[in-house]
């Protein structure tokens, strides 16, 4: 529910042309006489677009733009470098997807693998708009970084055209002037964004909210009262009608990509009744004892390639639920091994086939395969690299994932939680996790301790 609030917005954006006129905007300011800065408005455009739109639909919305640009803005086809240009259209279109990609990790709805995590039992109630956005933006534009870098060294670098801004100038005047419609919508995106930094410490806060404290509200509730407000607000340029109507709406709704979230849900919970999650936890539980920062970077560089093969979100679908199981067989924080795995989802850099956004890009037929090689091996190194790092220091800023396993990560049928002291991490507790065993009232402490929890104070 929660990507599908985000979806319909999204479909709001895209009906009243708010994507379009953002997007010439921005490049009629920026200017199109460098190439450089031509890749980066391109970049900066679908990162942008794509933390609120699905990345996707963000990469639809700018290839035509891209593409538009490059056939119709020189100013003299016949002087012009055919290399040079070649260069430049790989440029622009390669920053197109990879944008689309990044963006995608800096919010919660920005791409389906966040929402597959969000939605795991053992970490729903620690996952929210606001703490992921601090924790993932500053990755995102570390990466993003890394991404303009690689396209000017690799394409742009020495490339001397001018291209002409009239064509972008008559797609912006094509648009008309800025309507009441466009306003709504832009107004509704930006209450459901400032609904997600303050749900968690404001309307959910008793103590700010007095005994109006909504526990009951969260993230989807925030998506799904914004997407309301896109079929009761009226349109002014179609008399009679909401900004969006429910036909329009169930005609551009990506059903696909949330039956594909749900039914990963359901092979999720489907691993964890038939304990195969516990199985293979338990064999890759050794690989936690190389330390947190080698198994973020174990972790991000397998998951990195995994995903160039395969659907990131099937990618999630698959990893996350087994990693949730290693965290509760070594009772090691979970999102120690969540969050890498999850970030990593998005670094498809390298194939066509990686993700969406690249397919998209590839299917214009300006670019091959070894466009996408020379520039994804690099990216994906550095993003294994540096992303690592980022990750490594972001997640213990921002979740203290250093500490012990978490009392909210404790589930009823996999855990109790008991008033048992211990020392965890050189750090002594009062109270502490302990993993059910196969054995009726016993459980596992993270010393490997067997306890019988009915002896103890338990949850």
């Amino acid at each position: 529910m929660l990507f599908f609030g985000a979806f319909v917005v999204d479909i709001a954006i895209e009906h009243v042309n708010l994507h379009r006129r953002i997007a010439l905007k921005i490049l009629l300011l920026v200017g199109v006489k460098r190439p450089w800065l031509v890749v980066l408005c391109f970049l900066l455009i679908s990162y942008f677009l794509a933390m609120w739109c699905s990345n996707t639909a963000s990469a639809v919305m700018m290839v035509p733009f891209a593409t538009g640009l490059l056939d119709s803005a020189l100013q003299d086809s016949q002087k012009t470098d055919a290399a040079q240009f070649r260069g430049l259209s790989v440029a622009v279109l390669l920053a197109v997807c990879y944008g689309c990609s990044c963006g995608g990790i800096a919010t919660l709805i920005g791409t389906p693998p966040n929402g597959v995590l969000a939605a795991l039992p053992m970490v729903a109630e620690a996952i929210t708009a606001s703490n992921w956005s601090a924790f993932a933006l500053p990755i995102s534009i570390l990466v993003v970084s890394c991404v303009f870098v690689v396209l000017y060294v690799m394409f742009v670098r020495g490339v001397q055209l001018e291209l002409d801004g009239e064509s972008v100038r008559a797609s912006y005047a094509a648009i008309g002037a800025f309507n009441r419609d466009e306003l709504a919508v832009a107004l509704i995106q930006l209450l459901q964004f400032g609904g997600f930094l303050i749900r968690s410490d404001v309307i959910n806060n008793v103590e700010i909210t007095g005994n109006v404290g909504l526990k009951g509200v969260n993230d989807a509730t925030i998506a799904c009262a914004a997407a309301l407000l896109c079929f009761v607000v009226p349109s002014v340029k179609r008399p009679g009608e909401a900004l969006l109507t429910w036909h329009h709406t169930q005609q551009h709704v990506p059903w696909g990509v949330l039956i594909l979230m749900g039914g990963g849900g359901a092979l999720a919970k489907g691993f964890q009744t038939s304990l195969l999650t516990k199985y293979i936890g338990q064999k890759l539980a050794e690989a936690t004892s190389m330390g947190r920062l080698n198994l973020t970077f174990f972790l991000t560089t397998m998951v990195c390639l995994v995903t160039e093969v395969t659907s990131n979100t099937a990618t999630a679908n698959i990893m996350l639920p087994i990693l949730a199981a290693v965290s509760l067989e070594v009772l090691m924080h979970p999102l120690a091994l969540l969050l890498p795995a999850t970030v990593a989802c998005s670094f498809a850099f390298m194939l066509p086939v990686a993700t969406p956004p690249n397919v998209i890009v590839f299917g214009t037929g300006r670019l091959n395969i070894k466009d996408f090689l020379k520039a994804g091996i690099i990216l994906n190194i550095l993003a294994s690299i540096l992303g690592s790092l980022a990750m490594y220091f972001m997640a213990g800023a921002v979740f203290g994932v250093d500490d012990a396993f978490p009392k909210w990560a404790c589930q009823d049928k996999t855990c109790r939680w008991v008033t048992y002291p211990g020392s965890i991490n050189g750090v002594q507790v009062a109270s502490q996790a302990c993993a059910l065993t196969k054995a009726k009232g016993l459980c596992r402490l993270v010393d490997g301790s067997i306890l019988n929890y009915t002896s103890f104070s338990a949850r």
